[in-house]
């Protein structure tokens, strides 16, 4: 063959214009160079190579560099011999030639080789290996097409890892043929101008190329001629598996040992080869630790394993004579090309040393543990000291800033945020705030009457009821008795006087206290904090001052807001005060007369006297301020009197008129607690009945059910005693409002009882107003007293009042109140005992 390579190489460089010697040169040059090749690659390859291991791939390139070196040297001696090129361009022009030749040989020669040794094998593939094979070969011409396109991107290094996953996955025909195409396609590029070489001369760019893409085959070639090795071979696998540090045997499905590794023929002692699985455990003296016994072969690993399941556990042993060797043991099954089950395998370490370090890590782990538990012991000591000091601390603090009662903070504690809100405030203005004072009224009648356990009970119940309107960071305290205070943010000026009236509505509902209905009041001072204040304390005196006032003044409806205003008051109730007292000593008082039927005849049977007083600049003043005046400014005693003689005074002129009869008319006069309380109350009796010269059965005295409640002694039983005695009737006025008692009914010599016109309102509608009547009722019934009930505007009303027993009534349903003129010509008009209705 070589004769013919020389001729047609020395034609073809002849007919090319080159001279005859550098074309024999040339024609030489390549025919020696296959020669050579062909001798070392006949040595070491034989047809049927396939580039299967890495000895046959170094043939191939020592059959590449032999052919290439004698190639180069013999062409460049023969250009520069001959003339076609200098001397000093001897290496450049034998680098290339070399270069040339070398690449040739390791790109193009083993596609031809390996595609004519093994074309069938490699055509061979199933669908998922030829889909792999396309994924493979589409990537290799995306890549190709990237780095030689007109526009190269600089991606022609990614082609290496795609030649790795080939020479991995597939034979080395695939691989040479990878290395052919990408080798073609890079060349065809590049010759046209294209691709990442392009800006090379083309000589310069072929060569570069050339070498790039026999790195590419080399590197491939010798990758896949490993993996063939490692698959094909035994020996390789068992180097492998004797350099692991734990034993690795190999069964048959008898159980006989057919392989163990270096380690496994230590831990076994080379006793390995004659034993089958039946035998294994007593020829090992292979125990279950746990059980201290003979392992059975169904619990043998190896057992389990040759039934197709992996199994593991570290409970066996391996005891000698000498020594007892605890094993972790693996069982692993190994399976054919059918996934029948072909062999198992043990894999086996001894772990005497890490049971020992396990033994000696719960020994230090019990210790610690000991040691955690000793500090934990005493840090919880040390813990529960500091605790009961922090929580004798915080009852120390809670002792002295909280009421033991109420559990509300007391008045130390107000005081103290009173100070902290009042100090914010001055410091920016920013934050305004109100202080709400609170007094409870008629607190003093439950203590005295239901004793203080009973008062304690309301006043628990009136502090949780005034604290479930109240959330941060309004501060609630029990200032002390029945007073409480509140600091009231007032960024918004009208959410304090909004609380209060809260508050004031929370109160009035009644109590429940050992079983009976309570009604109590509150009055409700309020101070807003201003720039004027020198002193958290003003605040604190000026809502005291506002709560008082609202205690005075019923029209403030128990709410009173501190002002300047006040003091202007003061100064209008001076003037008011001193008209009242005019009024009374110039006799300007007038007596109106409301009348009073039976209920179940409809006959007259009595009148009550209501006092009116109209001022020439101010008007009708109400009954309730000016007797509240006439109390406070102790004029009660002059007005009582001027009134209880005026009422007398006209029973006289009608008895004169024959109007009415002594015992058949019954004039009611409200008398006050003040009055009653007085030592000389009895005689100025005596003696307005005496001057007057009227019968004391014509006369009877309503006194209020508070003012007879509030403050019970023997005094004042004595009193009632001697009016009774007197023949003067007592009757207990707007019964029911919040004092009713058993006690005190039971002790007080009363002919009748009046019913609030509060319970009159809505009694013609189910509910708590029917029965306190009906209760009143029967009580007054019970303890052979009659009952009045004031204010009947309906006939409905009165229906129900017949239906429940009452006895007696007044209202605008009967007769308003009458001037002594009008209730003269009432009584002539019905006369005494007389039917209205």
């Amino acid at each position: 063959m070589w004769p013919g390579i020389f001729i047609g190489d020395f034609l073809l460089k002849l007919m090319t214009g080159l001279g005859v010697g550098v074309s024999l040169s040339g024609a030489v040059a390549n025919a020696s160079s296959r020669l050579v090749a062909y001798a070392v690659a006949k040595r070491a390859i034989s047809r049927s190579s396939r580039l299967q291991t890495l000895d046959e791939v170094w043939t191939l390139l020592a059959a590449a560099v032999a052919q290439a070196t004698v190639s180069a040297l013999i062409g460049a001696t023969g250009n520069c011999l001959f003339g076609a090129a200098s001397w000093n361009r001897f290496f450049t022009i034998g680098w290339t030639w070399w270069t040339g030749n070398a690449s040739s040989a390791i790109l193009f020669f083993p596609v031809v080789l390996l595609w004519c040794n093994q074309w069938r094998q490699s055509l061979q593939l199933s669908a998922k290996r030829w889909l792999e094979l396309f994924i493979i070969s589409a990537i290799i011409l995306a890549i190709a097409t990237l780095a030689f396109a007109s526009k190269p991107y600089p991606v022609s290094s990614l082609v290496i890892p795609v030649f790795v996953w080939l020479a991995l996955r597939f034979n080395s025909t695939w691989v040479s043929t990878g290395i052919t195409f990408i080798t073609l396609f890079a060349f065809i590029s590049t010759a046209n101008g294209k691709g990442q070489f392009s800006v090379l001369a083309v000589n310069e760019a072929l060569i570069l190329l050339q070498s790039y893409n026999s790195s590419i085959a080399v590197m491939s070639f010798s990758l896949n001629a490993v993996i063939s090795q490692a698959r094909n071979s035994q020996t390789y696998l068992r180097q492998i598996l004797d350099h692991l540090p734990i034993g690795v045997a190999v069964h048959e499905l008898t159980g006989r040992m057919t392989y163990v590794n270096a380690v496994g023929r230590e831990i076994l002692r080379g006793k390995y080869k004659s034993a089958t699985l039946e035998e294994m455990a007593k020829f090992f003296n292979i125990y279950q630790a746990s059980k201290n016994r003979l392992t059975p072969i169904e619990e043998l690993p190896l057992a389990m394993a040759l039934q197709g399941q992996l199994s593991h556990t570290e409970d066996l042993e391996l005891r000698w004579p000498d020594r007892t060797i605890p094993l972790e043991v693996w069982g692993i099954p190994i399976h054919d090309e059918t996934g029948h089950i072909k062999e198992g395998m043990t894999v086996f370490q001894d772990i005497h040393e890490r049971l020992e370090n396990a033994r000696l890590i719960q020994q230090a782990n019990e210790q610690l543990s000991l040691t955690v538990q000793e500090l934990e012991a005493a840090n919880h000591k040390l813990e529960q000291e500091a605790s009961e000091r922090q929580q004798a601390q915080a009852q120390l603090w809670h002792l002295a800033h909280f009421d033991t009662l109420t559990q509300l903070p007391n008045r130390a504690y107000f005081v103290e945020q009173l100070h902290a809100w009042f100090n914010r405030y001055k410091a920016d203005h920013q934050y305004p705030f109100a202080v709400l004072f609170l007094d409870c009224d008629r607190f003093k009648i439950v203590n005295d009457s239901l004793g203080h356990s009973a008062g304690d009970v309301l006043l628990t119940q009136v502090a949780q009821r005034l604290q479930s309107c109240i959330a941060s960071p309004v501060i609630f305290a029990r200032l002390g008795g029945d007073e409480f205070g509140v600091l009231v943010p007032a960024q918004d000026p009208g959410y304090p006087q909004d609380l209060a009236e809260q508050l004031h509505e929370l109160i009035v509902h009644p109590f429940e206290i050992q079983g009976q209905r309570i009604y109590i009041g509150v009055s409700i001072g309020i101070s807003f904090v201003s720039a004027q204040i020198d002193a958290a304390e003003e605040l604190l005196r000026s809502a005291d001052t506002a709560m008082y006032a609202a205690k005075r003044n019923p029209l403030s409806r128990g709410i009173q807001i501190f002002s300047a205003k006040l003091s202007a008051n003061s100064l209008k109730n001076l003037a008011l005060e001193t008209a009242l007292r005019e009024a009374i000593k110039q006799a300007d008082i007038d007596l109106f007369y409301q009348p009073i039927v039976d209920l179940e005849t409809g006959a007259l049977v009595g009148a009550e006297a209501l006092a009116r007083w109209f001022h020439p600049e101010l008007g009708n003043i109400p009954p309730l301020e000016f007797v509240t005046l006439a109390e406070r400014s102790k004029l009660i005693f002059s007005l009582g009197n001027f009134i209880l003689e005026k009422a007398c005074l006209q029973i006289h002129l009608w008895q004169q008129d024959h109007l009415i009869t002594p015992g058949d008319f019954i004039l009611h006069v409200n008398i006050s607690a003040q009055q009653i309380c007085h030592e000389d109350f009895e005689d100025w009796i005596k003696d307005i009945l005496q001057r007057t010269e009227i019968s004391a059965q014509n006369l009877m005295l309503e006194i209020t059910e508070s003012s007879v409640a509030e403050d019970i002694d023997q005094q004042l039983l004595k009193l009632l005693d001697e009016l009774k005695s007197m023949g003067v009737q007592l009757s207990i006025d707007d019964f029911g409002t919040g004092y009713s008692s058993l006690s005190y009914l039971q002790r007080l010599p009363v002919n009748s009882l009046k019913i609030d016109r509060s319970f009159i309102h809505q009694i013609n509608l189910a509910g708590d107003n029917r029965q306190v009547a009906q209760a009143t009722i029967a009580l007054a019934h019970s303890f052979g007293l009659e009952v009045v009930a004031e204010g009947i505007e309906e006939e409905s009303q009165l229906y129900w009042l017949r239906q429940l027993g009452c006895d007696m009534g007044q209202g605008y349903y009967f007769s308003k109140p009458l001037s002594a003129a009008d209730m003269t010509e009432f009584l002539r008009c019905h006369g005494s005992a007389s039917q209205t209705r």
